[in-house]
């Protein structure tokens, strides 16, 4: 069923959506770089985000790539 979902923005639209009315002026998220041998982290380069460092929260977490991203603010 998901395989019918892939290719249609369908998470891009969601999530830019949720952060469209958001009054924050950047969104910061942990990306385990790992994940999908990499695939994740360039999905959210690709939305944006920018790798500013790499963060290990906890002594026996992944490190993990810190990500920033700009909120584009919009009226109404």
């Amino acid at each position: 069923m998901r395989k019918a979902w892939r290719g249609r923005s369908v998470a891009w639209q969601l999530h830019e959506a949720w952060l469209t009315h958001r009054p924050e002026e950047r969104v910061t998220l942990l990306v385990n770089p790992l994940n999908g041998d990499g695939a994740v982290q360039a999905v959210y380069e690709a939305w944006g985000y920018r790798k500013l460092g790499d963060q290990q929260p906890f002594a026996d977490s992944p490190v993990f790539s810190v990500m920033l991203r700009p909120v584009v603010q919009t009226d109404g």
